[in-house]
């Protein structure tokens, strides 16, 4: 969700708005269970200087840690897909069966 040019996620526990800049955001929008971080790396650094890569690669591994230890993403040694709810957006599937499917997942707790 952005507001202004902020993007805003809801904790999947504790639905506190979490707010993320531009790095932050784009670890956890390609964060997509298939990709490898080696793999974001090449992409995200793609057509930078090797001075503007070397630090990308510095400082998105911490990123993405945070993001690890705040709950918002998931590390997987074997990849995997999304379910349907966390790769479409909202207005792309019913609410109803997300929700029940949140539910079976332990997504959310009804």
């Amino acid at each position: 969700m952005h507001k202004g040019d902020k993007f805003l996620v809801v904790h999947p526990t504790s639905s506190a708005l979490v707010t993320m800049d531009d790095w932050p955001k784009a670890i956890f929008l390609a964060a997509d269970g298939a990709r490898t971080i080696e793999e974001f790396l090449a992409y995200a650094c793609d057509g930078m200087t090797s001075v503007d890569a070397a630090q990308v690669r510095e400082v998105v591994p911490a990123m993405l840690q945070e993001l690890v230890n705040a709950g918002l993403i998931e590390l997987s040694a074997t990849p995997g897909s999304l379910p349907f709810y966390l790769e479409r957006s909202m207005t792309e599937y019913d609410r109803k069966e997300a929700a029940a499917a949140m539910a079976r997942d332990g997504f959310i707790k009804t």
